[in-house]
């Protein structure tokens, strides 16, 4: 051949008789290229060339990165009359191109004009309808699958590649679909299931148990048999006698917050700076003490794991000193503010440590968003959250953990709240409707309580309080109902106390920002506990307050609800006049005689509002009292009390002046009087 130029040269036509070189060869794209410009038909050439062993079948791979590359393996594809159709062909280094014969014995290296079809097609075609059909994602996997004697096919070019017409050869079979363990491999299952809806008999996605990240059922089957992967993909799970389930003996669960966060998946919901990552670190720290949860709950010891992704190790670090003080240094626990995705080795490495730690009972992901794989664009959101969620909970699961995924609630609606806490939770339901629980932390911005709703299938469905406390941070109080009507009170009297003089219902539903009725029926209420005083004209005023730190210094011990303790210093507990005749004001400092206003009640015999004590636990179990005003002239009382002066039981049908029996008297400097 004489060179023309680079890449390109003249030599004989083996076509015709050629004395002269009229044969243009020219290398352009690595395709070859041939021309006579005797008008020798192209094809003609090549199989005349092929003939002499001078054409070049499959040296060279078909352009794609410029680079030659080695066949290593070619797949069939035919028809269903057994034709071939078009070739895939394997290359080294790894990658994939179709081609079709030329028709001259030759390959086209394009699918032009050709209707692709399934990997096998013709033993699909011809396999017993009861047959299950095994569609992977590549002919490598199908053939590992035929060697086995299943029916098994593929479709061309890979994930992301099916179309909708190869569905028609499913018709009435039974499918099952076994996607390569990694995003475009989900995505791929996916869209094949929603083409065999209404056309396969039956069609379902198997993820294999184990499977490695981005590894197929190949990689599976290098470490398990066809009878595992028949077992893992059976249509009928192995069904329980219901006389037998009832006569077995079954373990309970493995607790790590008994009552609250059992072994499992947890979800733990809030508003972002509300508070929820602190009440997550109480529970791992309590784990890792084996010490009280929140205050309140005895917790087995045990090590934990706690994953602040939000965090950085600063911030962690400030956390930890402020839980833990000057206390034991919480060597159980571990804590990072790192870690990979669980689709980018994040979920190895969970597996690994739990290796290293067998004692593991807890581990806190904060937050779910920091941690999940991150699901492509246009991908089914149910999906996504539940199968990352399965995931979590199979771990937990296999170990016997409790795993508590922290999440962000959605932001207020507009003019209310949705009717079901679960609604809050941020995103799709698939992950709350994989979690075995659901905790969802509520709070006013602003405000120091909280209140916990929960729900699961291992624990009752309530809504607790959580009070915060500077040093003990959060604690689980008692029904968030009582909180909650505590706190509707005490927003009245602080309206009262703003106005500062005696309004009426009208005046403070504007206050409130309340429904009118509303405020009616609770001022009511309040008036009926003796909790405002009411005028008997409509106007409600809050009682005179009395400040309880002094309370506490100069009468002693409140107390516990229904006794008084110990009297203390001698001041009047109904009056607030101690027994140098003066009044104590709400700061709790004396004023003179001489200073007190023309609404101070006399010294006298009669009766004067009587102060009790609102009682409520705080978060250590220990009683708070907050002063009440009771109204004086109650004929009777409703439940039974405790005597002011001999602490004998008042039973409700005794006449009695609030909390005295008939034949009792207060002392006189009790009463306010002079000794």
């Amino acid at each position: 051949m004489r060179s023309q130029r680079r890449g390109a040269g003249l030599t004989h036509c083996p076509v015709h008789q050629d004395p002269h070189p009229s044969l243009n060869v020219t290398i352009r794209d690595e395709r070859l290229l041939v021309h006579c410009q005797a008008t020798c038909p192209q094809s003609d050439v090549v199989a005349s060339l092929r003939a002499k062993q001078l054409w070049p079948e499959s040296a060279v791979a078909p352009p794609s990165d410029g680079h030659k590359r080695t066949i290593v393996a070619t797949y069939d594809y035919r028809g269903a009359d057994g034709e071939l159709v078009f070739q895939t062909v394997r290359f080294f280094p790894k990658g994939f191109s179709q081609r079709r014969q030329d028709g001259h014995g030759g390959w086209l290296w394009n699918l032009k004009d050709v209707q692709p079809v399934l990997y096998r097609l013709p033993e699909l075609t011809a396999a017993d309808p009861k047959q299950t059909v095994w569609i992977v994602e590549g002919e490598k996997d199908a053939d590992r699958l035929r060697a086995g004697g299943l029916v098994a096919s593929s479709s061309p070019m890979g994930a992301g590649k099916w179309r909708a017409g190869y569905a028609e050869a499913l018709r009435g079979r039974r499918v099952v679909i076994l996607p390569d363990n990694d995003q475009p491999g989900r995505d791929h299952a996916r869209a094949i299931l929603r083409s065999l809806q209404g056309v396969a008999e039956s069609a379902r996605i198997v993820e294999l148990p184990g499977l490695a990240e981005h590894g197929d059922v190949s990689d599976w089957l290098d470490t398990h048999t066809l009878d595992d992967l028949r077992a893992a993909c059976s249509a009928a799970p192995k069904t329980w006698n219901a006389a037998e389930l009832l006569e077995r003996t079954l373990p309970e669960p493995r607790w790590a917050i008994p009552g609250l966060i059992a072994e499992g998946l947890t979800v733990l919901a809030g508003r972002p700076k509300f508070g929820k990552s602190w009440v997550a670190l109480q529970m791992a720290l309590a784990v890792a003490y084996g010490g009280r949860a929140l205050s309140q709950i005895n917790v087995d010891q045990g090590e934990a794991l706690y994953l602040g992704l939000e965090d950085n190790e600063r911030r962690l670090q400030a956390r930890l000193r402020l839980v833990v003080g000057s206390g034991p240094k919480p060597k159980l626990l571990e804590a990072q503010a790192e870690w990979p995705r669980l689709d980018e080795g994040g979920m190895e490495a969970l597996e690994a440590w739990l290796d290293e730690h067998p004692r593991a009972r807890l581990v806190v992901l904060d937050t779910w968003t920091n941690i999940r794989s991150k699901p492509p664009k246009g991908s089914d959101a149910y999906f996504e959250d539940t199968n990352a969620a399965r995931k979590v909970k199979r771990l937990a699961d296999e170990r016997h953990i409790a795993i508590i995924v922290l999440h962000h609630t959605r932001k207020p609606f507009m003019g209310g709240s949705v009717s079901d806490f679960l609604d809050e939770v941020l995103g799709s339901s698939g992950l709350t409707a994989a979690a075995d629980s659901i905790l969802v932390l509520q709070r006013r911005r602003g405000e120091r309580n909280g209140i916990l709703h929960m729900t699961g299938r291992d624990i009752l469905e309530e809504s607790r309080a959580l009070e915060w406390d500077d040093a003990t941070c959060w604690s689980l109080g008692g029904s968030a109902e009582e909180a909650k009507v505590s706190r509707e009170r005490r927003e009245v009297l602080d309206a009262l106390r703003l106005l500062d003089e005696p309004s009426t219902p009208t005046e403070l539903s504007v206050q409130l920002s309340r429904n009118v009725n509303t405020v009616k029926k609770l001022l009511w209420q309040m008036s009926r506990d003796a909790q405002v005083m009411s005028d008997g004209r409509g106007h409600y005023s809050a009682p005179i307050p009395v400040d309880a730190g002094y309370m506490a210094h100069v009468n002693g011990n409140p107390g516990n609800p229904g006794h008084f303790g110990n009297p203390g210093n001698q001041r009047n507990f109904v009056t607030g006049i101690s027994n140098d005749g003066n009044r104590v004001t709400g700061e709790g400092m004396p004023e003179s005689k001489d200073e007190r206003p023309e609404t101070a009640a006399p010294v006298t015999d009669t009766p004067s509002p009587v102060t009790e004590t609102d009682s409520q636990s705080n978060r250590n179990g220990a009683v708070l009292n907050s002063p009440v005003t009771r109204l004086p002239g109650l004929p009777k009382i409703s439940e039974s009390a405790t005597c002011l002066a001999c602490k004998g039981t008042l039973e409700p049908s005794e006449q009695h002046w609030p909390w005295l029996h008939d034949e009792c008297e207060l002392a006189p400097a009790a009463r306010g009087e002079s000794p």
